[in-house]
């Protein structure tokens, strides 16, 4: 526990601004650090004190009545001491009456002056729930209450400036007998009046309907709340005097549903192993039940992560946003009362807050699925972690309806006796770690423990110690029981990149067995797509409309199998949720959500025509189309053309005078997609106008392809003028055809521009709208040839234009007959080998991977019939050396400056800040900075950098991924603090990239090094009982000429068969 003084205290203000704070704890043994961060709120007291539930009028004559909650300053309940003080209120009634209608909160003695009548002093005690109801009579002549609440020496006040009107001075007034109200448990209610009533009329309204109504003679009765009545109810009492007064009184609760729908769960044992099986039971009430289940890791519950579905959730997210609203028709006298909008407008603001905090984002935790029966059983592996992890669940049937699990519950994952490794998940060459085997003994006896790495002809073992025990590849320690011991090793790294986890850069063949034909590597690739970041609103959807495309193709096929269907699934929900995290209130999309200053129609088209095609595999609201189709139409000028009120992201549809045109191509097609009727005259408007621009002349190709494609899914006149216009400005290389724009500052790279990949991409779609699907297959060709190793493309415009051609396209392979015999032989490997593909496995994914040889001689050879793709990858590791230093050279001609700059300290080996500074010659779309951490450092957990331009920031082992809304001429500068994670020394070179999203070509690259990091030895890190061989002020006593892991990566080929 830490104290901490705040200085920036201002005991007058009514606010004071939140304090950030964040807690970073390294555990000793293995040196790995946790941080959490927390906001807290300056309090004036020690003590909260909240009035609430109380009238926003008097009645006088009749019982104000108020709830009043105590709690400690950090929202803890009181201790026993503490209650053992009462709480005192005092109550100074006015006769005076203000002409506000509304409530003041006050929190200090500051008042304004006035007669006042007789102050009432009242104290009560302090029940263990910290909730005090408050009930005293009101005069008869009192207009006015001021009420003041202290305990100890915390207090607040409210004031009450307003009476009920009523012509005959009557007043009615209803409470309830106990706080708690529960569906199906009696609710006993009395009516109070200072005049004789003969008898009462009631309503029970709730989510704007009513939902139970009576007359009752007796002052006191008793109703039974429904289900019908949840999340909220208003009971509103009135009676009907013989002038036709209506004199009335509402009483708003919350009610607690009863789910009828029961379910319970329970794990096969309480208590498991890592890796190993357990069974999760479940039953339910009624079969075919939908099952909603979600596990998560204990530790996100306690770092504040709530994520479980429970009953006080579920009830929460209901009555979010709830109101009493009541529409009354009558010829009675009703008395008109204004003064509550604010307060209400107050409270749902807060509701609202409340509810999008129900929002999580969970990766890879939750199961939807249908069951048949009443009881089910899920066999799930335990994950290879020690913690716990919590279930909790859903249900939803026809009859039952909505259920929720009570509580959640917990399966404990332990072992009493394991290890850990301690070290970087990447070094480079020439780089020297330690290597930290962490041994954990929770048995109760002392053990001696061997530990042994295994050898191989890629490394050899530094033995850094003349410790005895220290032989070869062996070290032994004594683990005392319940405590751990920390085995240390040094290593000097000689490979170019090495992956620790010794992951293979390619799939052996039979570990490769995937769907496969024209989109084969793309169906393999689904998860990975492209090797980019995907933090923002658009470049979410990678997970999500390649998908579609791949789903559409397969059913169309009659391909589909389940557990591809399954997974295809699987990550077009995901991508959905996460999605609409990026939706803003107004129903647009934009690349952060709230967060810009205003939603973008090119990202809401694209979002609106994704979730419009995926309606066939996954439910998608429609209400959420809807209102993005609407806020979109509304950004259309009378001419037909959309206009772009938020950011342009995508760099080619910016600046330019073709920048309008491809917008409106774009929203047009999106619309189309949608096919609603109310919005054909957004569509035809459109459609004059890209036909105006069509005549007048396009002359970049990539808008000239898009509107083409516009013009084909419209069904335009002017589309097969369009598309002869887009061929003959085509390229032809051989039997492909493909489109070039001129290059600007484009790094060299084998892929083509990430433009002439969609204008390529469109090209096709236009040659399948309009049945000209033989002229079409050059440009598939040149596609299929175009796509990396992982199936996809650079970035996510390109990936999912391009899959979504192909795949239109690809149903002129699938009636092929296939037959064939595809023979592969290199000069690394001895015997040939020979794929037989048939029909019935040709969709089947086949790779092999072989070593590099000088020269690469590599033959491919088919017999037979049939259709397939043959794709060679090279993997390969580029060396620092040919990377440009922090600065850009004078001869350089890059599309960003981009300046590197190091500060450390060799007072502190354990922390270096970086500064990056870069700008753009023009203007760029969304921009990226991808910074490379050097070895054995991570981001600082200090580090907050959401400044304009810089909207997000997110970081992936060993890197740090700055999002921009755009680059320009003006320098953008960011400090990024690194802090030690891991024991490296000698370190080498990291680089920093700066790159266009939309155009991955369009970059900046420059290494940098420390210094300070680069000159230490492996001894620096050594403590007095680790290393026999170093001096005590870190250097080392003998040459070190053996090396631990010296591991070799030669130039890898993988060929795919497909």
């Amino acid at each position: 526990m830490k104290n901490i003084t705040y200085a920036d205290w201002d005991p007058h203000a009514f606010h004071q601004m939140p304090i950030e704070i964040t807690a970073v704890v390294t555990e000793t043994l293995t040196g790995i650090s946790q941080n959490a961060s927390a906001t807290a709120f300056p309090k004036h007291h020690d003590y909260s004190l909240e009035f609430f539930e109380f009238p926003r009028v008097l009645k006088p004559s009749l019982t104000f009545i108020a709830m009043l909650k105590i709690t400690r300053f950090d929202n803890t309940p009181l201790t026993h001491d503490e209650r053992q003080n009462n709480v005192m209120i005092s109550v100074e009634p006015s006769k005076n009456v203000g002409f506000l209608q509304r409530i003041y909160y006050m929190y200090d003695d500051a008042n304004e002056s006035q007669t006042n009548e007789t102050t009432q002093n009242l104290s009560y005690p302090v029940p263990e729930d910290g909730v005090i109801q408050i009930e005293f009579p009101i005069q008869e002549n009192t207009t006015r209450l001021n009420i003041k609440a202290k305990f100890l020496e915390s207090q607040t006040s409210i004031s009450i400036h307003d009476t009920f009107y009523s012509a005959s001075m009557t007043y009615l007034q209803i409470k309830k007998a106990s706080q708690d109200v529960k569906a199906g448990a009696p609710l006993e209610l009395n009516v109070q009046s200072n005049k004789p009533l003969k008898e009462i009329s009631y309503m029970v309204v709730s989510k704007e309907q009513i939902v139970a109504a009576g007359k009752k003679k007796s002052t006191t009765f008793t109703l039974t709340p429904e289900n019908s009545w949840a999340p909220s109810a208003c009971v509103i009492a009135y009676h009907v005097d013989d002038n036709g007064e209506v004199i009335n009184d509402v009483l708003r609760f919350p009610v607690q549903p009863d789910f009828k729908n029961k379910i319970k769960m329970h794990w096969s044992k309480n208590k498991a192993r890592p890796s190993e099986d357990v069974t999760l039971k479940i039953s339910v009430t009624e079969p075919k039940t939908t099952i909603g289940l979600l596990v998560v890791d204990k530790s996100t519950k306690l770092l504040g992560k709530r994520s479980d579905i429970t009953e006080d959730a579920v009830y929460l997210f209901l009555h979010c946003a709830q109101k009493c609203n009541l529409w009354v028709l009558t010829d009675a006298s009703l008395p008109e009362h204004i003064g509550d909008y604010d307060f209400c407008k107050y409270k749902l603001i807060k509701l609202m807050a409340l509810c999008q905090c129900l929002i999580k984002k969970q990766t890879n935790t939750c199961l939807l699925s249908n069951f048949r029966s009443t009881e089910t059983t899920v066999n799930v592996t335990v994950p290879d972690t020690i913690t716990s992890w919590v279930a909790s669940a859903f249900v939803i049937s026809e009859n039952l309806g909505f259920g929720v699990i009570k509580m959640p519950i917990e399966l404990e994952v332990f072992q009493k006796f394991f290890m850990s490794l301690n070290l970087p998940h990447t070094v480079t060459r020439g780089e020297h770690f330690m290597l930290e085997v962490n041994v954990f003994n929770y048995m109760k006896e002392n053990t001696e423990v061997t530990v042994t790495l295994d050898t191989s002809d890629t490394f050899e073992i530094l033995i850094i110690s003349n410790d005895i025990n220290a032989m070869g590849n062996q070290r032994s320690v004594w683990v005392p029981s319940e405590d751990g011991r920390t085995v240390i090793s040094q290593s000097n790294q000689k490979a170019v990149l090495l992956d620790l986890h010794f992951t293979s850069l390619s799939i052996s063949c039979e570990e490769a067995v995937r769907r496969s034909d024209m989109l084969g590597p793309s169906i393999n690739g689904l998860d990975s797509l492209i090797k980019m970041p995907y933090g923002c609103g658009e470049q979410n959807m990678i997970n999500f409309a390649p998908n579609i495309y791949v789903l559409d193709y397969l059913t169309k096929t009659g391909d589909l199998h389940s557990n591809l269907k399954s997974k295809a699934v699987s990550y077009m929900r995901e991508g959905y949720q996460r999605e609409l995290l990026y939706q803003r209130d107004d129903g647009s999309f934009s690349a952060f959500g709230n967060s810009d200053h205003s939603g973008s129609t090119w990202l809401s088209a694209f979002v609106l025509r994704s979730f419009t095609q995926a309606q066939p595999f996954i439910d998608i609201d429609p209400f959420i189309l809807e209102k993005t189709a609407a806020w979109i139409a509304s950004h259309q000028k009378l001419s037909g053309e959309f206009q772009e009120p938020g950011r342009v992201l995508h760099t080619e549809l910016q600046g330019g005078t073709n920048s309008s045109t491809s917008l409106t191509a774009y929203i047009m097609a999106a619309l189309l997609e949608y096919q609603m009727d109310k919005y054909d005259n957004n569509i035809r408007r459109a459609l004059n106008f890209l036909e105006f621009k069509l005549s007048e002349g396009i002359s970049d190709n990539h808008t000239l392809a898009l509107v083409t494609y516009a013009l084909s899914i419209a069904r335009s006149t002017d589309a097969k003028k369009a598309l002869d216009t887009l061929n003959e400005r085509s390229e032809q290389q051989g039997d492909h055809r493909f489109w070039i724009s001129p290059a600007s500052e484009l790094s060299d790279s084998w892929q083509p521009r990430s433009v002439d990949i969609e204008a390529a991409g469109y090209a096709l779609l236009s040659h399948a709208k309009q049945q000209r699907l033989l002229e079409g297959i050059p440009i598939m060709k040149w596609l299929s040839q175009q796509r990396n190793h992982l199936g996809g493309y650079s970035s996510t415009q390109d990936t999912v234009v391009a899959l979504q051609a192909l795949s239109a396209c690809a149903m002129l392979t699938t009636g092929i007959e296939t037959e064939m015999d595809v023979t592969v032989t290199s000069a690394s490997e001895e015997i040939p080998v020979t794929y037989k593909i048939k029909k019935e496995n040709r969709f089947l994914l086949k790779t092999k991977e072989i070593a590099a040889t000088q020269p690469v001689g590599i033959t491919v050879s088919a017999n037979g019939r049939g259709f397939g793709i043959f794709q060679l990858n090279i993997m390969y590791n580029v060396d620092n050396s040919h990377s440009s230093r922090s600065r850009r050279s004078a001869q350089d001609q890059e599309a960003f400056d981009l300046d590197v700059t190091v500060k450390d300290d060799k007072k502190d080996i354990n922390h270096l800040t970086l500064n990056v500074c870069t700008r753009y010659v023009i203007r760029s779309g969304m921009a990226l900075i991808e910074v490379g951490l050097l070895s054995g450092f991570s981001l600082s957990p200090s580090f907050m950098c959401v400044d304009d331009p810089i909207k997000k920031v997110e970081t992936d082992e060993g890197k740090v991924h700055l999002y921009l809304d755009s680059l320009n001429a003006s320098q953008v500068c960011v400090d990024i603090p690194a802090v030690r994670d891991f024991k490296v020394a000698n370190t080498q070179d990291a680089s920093v990239t700066v790159l266009d999203y939309y155009e991955p070509r369009r970059r900046a690259v420059r290494s940098y090094n420390s210094k300070v990091m680069q000159s230490l030895s492996s001894c620096t890190f050594c403590e007095e009982d680790e290393c026999d061989l170093c001096e005590k002020d870190g250097s080392s006593l003998i040459f070190l000429s053996c090396e631990l892991f010296v591991v070799h990566i030669s130039l890898l080929y993988c060929w795919l068969i497909l």
